[in-house]
């Protein structure tokens, strides 16, 4: 049988067993397990020389070899690893797994010498276009985990330099390092805007919603003066600021008619000089929230008609 065609079985010699390499192997835990692997591998290698290869430029990977030889994946595993340390594989970057004796079995012939040698150059000359980036394939294989059919096969072929991948990365590092960084400065330039919205001063203390709040203000620190209340800068005083807005424009909570700025002054008087409710009304908020029966008391107070304050109470009445 001539060199130049393809071998198709495997001939063992009667040693083969025997051999310091494989009396190793079934030395081992799964070590039996790992031989059946192995001549396995040979016999699936053998149309191609001793390379395993799949549809003629897909190399197998562990899974898939764990499919076609019927041993669980751990197991095929183990085994590589221990038939790369035995020298018994060589499998190179790009996951092309060369059975490296094969060719001592392939027959017996005047040629058995050179066709082994040979085999090994074609191995080497593969490491080396590896190593120098002629070529670089990069399988994905998926595997039905039912039948072990392959159901979908994607090969890359990629010529780009290990000095190209390394600008790539580097440059899509720098990519996301801007990225992030312009996130960052957005993010920054966001809460500085909502910040100086909140920083902005509706109410100045030129404003009569400031005044008035700042004159309730007084009224209750010269009743109680330990109560708690805002300082007298315009930002602290926004939310008393805005209560008297909102009692001059729209009165109590939930209507629409407002006070005026003398009416405003004049419950404020009146309820600091009741006994009870100049120690209830302590806020803006609570005095726009009471308007109503404020009002209604210091009308009694004042002598309005029983019909006058009725109509104002309903008023209100039918607004809540």
């Amino acid at each position: 049988m001539s060199d130049n065609k393809k071998y198709y079985y495997l001939k063992l010699k009667e040693n083969f067993f025997d051999s310091e390499e494989i009396k190793v192997l079934e030395s081992m835990d799964n070590g039996y397990k790992y031989s059946n692997i192995l001549l396995k591998l040979y016999l699936k290698s053998l149309k191609k020389d001793g390379l395993l290869m799949f549809k003629q430029n897909i190399p197998y990977n562990a899974k898939m070899i764990a499919t076609v030889t019927g041993h669980n994946i751990n197991d095929v595993k183990g085994a590589l690893d221990i038939f790369q340390q035995l020298g018994l594989v060589e499998i190179l970057s790009n996951g092309a797994i060369y059975m490296m004796d094969i060719q001592n079995f392939i027959g017996t012939s005047s040629t058995e010498a050179d066709r082994v040698r040979a085999y090994r150059n074609e191995v080497e000359k593969k490491k080396q276009e590896l190593l120098d980036n002629a070529e670089n394939v990069d399988p994905e294989i998926l595997l039905d985990g039912k039948t072990g059919d392959v159901t979908n096969v994607q090969q890359t072929n990629d010529k780009r330099t290990p000095e190209k991948e390394l600008e790539l990365k580097l440059e899509k590092e720098l990519n996301k390092s801007k990225e992030s960084k312009e996130r960052e400065k957005n993010k920054k330039l966001s809460c500085s805007d909502s910040k100086s919205q909140n920083d902005k001063v509706k109410f100045d203390k030129d404003s009569k919603p400031y005044k008035a709040a700042m004159y309730l203000k007084k009224q209750i620190k010269s009743n109680i003066p330990n109560q708690p209340v805002p300082k007298d800068s315009a930002k602290a005083m926004q939310s008393w600021s805005l209560a008297m807005d909102r009692l001059h424009r729209l009165g109590t909570v939930g209507g629409d008619s407002g006070y005026s700025w003398d009416e405003i002054k004049e419950i404020i008087d009146w309820c600091q000089e009741d006994d009870f409710w100049y120690k209830n009304i302590l806020s803006a908020t609570k005095l726009r929230k009471q308007a109503v029966k404020l009002e209604t008391r210091m009308k009694e107070d004042q002598g309005y008609s029983p019909k006058q304050m009725e109509e104002k109470i309903d008023y209100y009445a039918d607004l809540n």
